[in-house]
């Protein structure tokens, strides 16, 4: 089963230039936010993918100068992705705190974060999964984390990327990927492109 909503072939940061030109005042038609996370307050969904079984691939490193994560972890599993639009007067760092303090109240540990060029690196990343089309051009600047929540029927992966590119245009990007129990109950993981089953992984 594979639900698609999305701006065309425009990309997050011309959808969210789109929605704020336009006042979008209210969600897309058939999205919602998710179960593990809600949206930071006053924020409208733009962008929603929901996918079954899907892949992503969650950097854990800075990219190299070819946009390539080197170091990161692919993940199968139910798939879910979000793209808001933030609120006027509220800052990248505002916006990312809040997503950061629910994730870690919520049992998340934070497997990497980085903040700006300088950290992340400004080339964008070539393959963040199967469905996406993250924008990494934030020219006013962005941060970006990526955690892991432990449970038993599965573990939880989220990235929250928080970017602006004008004095009032900013958004955040938030995918989800919620992995499945192999038959033998330990954890299945793609890792560097290498299928493997992992029982505590990263």
């Amino acid at each position: 089963m594979r639900m698609y909503q999305r701006i065309g072939a425009i990309g997050f940061i011309g959808a969210l230039a789109a929605a704020l030109c336009g006042a979008q005042t209210a969600d897309i038609p058939k999205s919602k936010d998710h179960s593990l996370v809600t949206r930071y307050p006053g924020s409208v969904i733009i962008e929603y993918r929901y996918s079954e079984f899907d892949e992503v691939m969650f950097p854990l490193a800075k990219a190299n100068g070819q946009g390539v994560f080197d170091k990161n972890k692919k993940v199968e599993g139910k798939v879910t992705r979000i793209g808001y639009a933030s609120p006027a007067h509220r800052s990248i760092l505002e916006i990312y705190r809040n997503y950061e303090s629910a994730l870690l109240k919520s049992g998340f540990q934070v497997l990497w974060s980085c903040v700006n060029t300088n950290e992340c690196s400004s080339a964008g990343p070539t393959q963040l999964g199967a469905a996406g089309r993250e924008d990494w051009g934030w020219n006013s600047g962005h941060r970006y984390l990526v955690a892991k929540s432990p449970r038993t029927t599965g573990d939880a992966y989220v990235s929250v990327h928080v970017g602006q590119w004008s004095d009032e245009n900013r958004g955040a990007y938030v995918q989800f990927a919620e992995t499945r129990q192999g038959p033998d109950g330990v954890e299945v993981i793609v890792e560097n492109g290498d299928l493997h089953r992992s029982v505590t992984g990263l």
